[in-house]
């Protein structure tokens, strides 16, 4: 849910006391999701999305990356399949500072398991392909399990903890029993903010095992765009070269 749509949420008329809002689905890439916005004296604060269902695709996997060595990895879909890889296994620390290195271990990483593996979602034929690769390591903040870095094809790393990385991790959890139903998990991201998940109940998806997440987190206004179209452009649905 984008800031614009919690300020629509803002401008609605409603009661000043009125704790939540839950303001149905809402299309985003990974599919229909729900949205609840936490409401403070009729503003808009943190906002929970319930993500599509998210599964474990393989656990305790590795491959040999030039320059890096073989790499473990865990593989889950939290709306778009993620490479789960230990920070410590290619030697790059969770800090601001390494976010190109990561980047560029995060590419070769994704590159090697894409040369590999099929990555096929079991009911989405659609949903194949590795664009993203899951950096995690421990917490630096007392209410987060684990501290991520997510790199993101074609090299670029997430400044948050990602929704659906954090839904992904949710199910890697889950698979390996180390998150239960209901059980809070905090995420912190490479700069330290925090998205908090929960599994709000265990599905099946062809077959196997999912788990529909739930994670909360909060943005801010820092800006307005406007987009102007001019009857007279003579390209009016933009070029591409």
């Amino acid at each position: 849910m984008d800031r614009r749509q919690v300020e629509d949420v803002e401008a609605e008329p409603r009661d000043v006391g009125q704790s939540a809002l839950d303001v149905g689905e809402r299309a985003v890439p990974a599919g229909l999701v729900r949205c609840r916005v936490a409401m403070d004296a009729g503003r808009a604060g943190a906002v929970t999305i319930q993500n599509v269902p998210s599964l474990s695709l393989a656990l305790d996997r590795s491959l040999s990356v030039p320059g890096l060595g073989l790499v473990p990895f865990d593989l889950a879909w939290g709306g778009h399949v993620y490479a789960i890889v230990p920070a410590a296994a290619v030697g790059v620390p969770l800090e601001p500072a390494a976010a190109p290195r990561l980047v560029e271990v995060g590419e070769r990483i994704r590159a090697a398991i894409e040369a590999e593996d099929a990555l096929d979602h079991p009911a989405l034929p659609g949903g194949r392909g590795l664009l993203y690769v899951q950096f995690y390591g421990p917490a630096g903040r007392a209410d987060a399990r684990y501290r991520n870095a997510v790199v993101v094809a074609p090299a670029g790393i997430d400044r948050s903890p990602c929704g659906t990385g954090t839904s992904a991790r949710i199910a890697n959890l889950h698979a390996r029993g180390r998150l239960a139903v209901g059980e809070p998990f905090g995420h912190e991201s490479i700069i330290g903010t925090l998205f908090t998940g929960r599994i709000a109940r265990v599905v099946e998806v062809a077959g196997a095992t999912a788990v529909i997440p739930e994670v909360t987190g909060r943005a801010f206004p820092c800006g307005r765009g406007t987009l102007v179209l001019d009857p007279r452009d003579p390209f009016p649905g933009g070029f591409l070269l």
